[in-house]
């Protein structure tokens, strides 16, 4: 009982974090962004690119465990950053709300997707606590298992993502 409440905690502790580090610097976009862009970009426009471009992101994320999540958690905030821009400069374009809300619906589906791959790239600094700070039983299969179902989790979910942006 007592391993299952700290894994509670651990990952609770690790949603936490991502939030905070979405709303602080999608904030910190919204706020800095004075200047509406020149012009607006579309790439996509193919349920493919859509999700090729978010997958290669993803992939990215995950190479974070080399650095033991540093670089993860830094694209995280660049990308919430982003996102603060994005919305700040749609409205400096006259763009409603209502406009800007009906654009990200995908990112409903499409910040869970990168949830579980930025899980995936925090991952050392989790077994570093696991194993070493809290002494549990090391378990190699079960570590595997989380990464697969994270991995899997994460591109089913980007997938739907691209299928909704591609549809909006």
């Amino acid at each position: 009982m007592k391993n299952l409440f700290i894994n509670k905690i651990r990952l609770s502790a690790v949603s936490i974090f991502f939030i905070i580090l979405h709303v602080v610097f999608g904030v910190i976009g919204f706020i800095l962004t004075k200047k509406a862009p020149s012009d607006v970009m579309y790439v996509e426009d193919s349920v493919y690119l859509y999700f090729t471009n978010n997958f290669l992101y993803c992939m990215v994320l995950v190479v974070g465990v080399v650095t033991a999540g540093l670089l993860t958690t830094f694209l995280i905030a660049t990308n919430a950053y982003l996102l603060g821009v994005t919305m700040k400069g749609a409205l400096l374009l006259g763009h409603d709300v209502g406009y800007i809300l009906y654009h990200i619906l995908h990112g409903v589906i499409e910040l869970p997707a990168i949830y579980f791959f930025y899980k995936i790239g925090i991952y050392p600094v989790s077994l570093f606590l696991k194993y070493f700070v809290v002494g549990n039983k090391f378990d190699f299969w079960i570590d595997i298992y989380t990464v697969i179902k994270n991995f899997i989790f994460g591109t089913v979910l980007l997938l739907l993502a691209a299928v909704i942006e591609f549809l909006l």
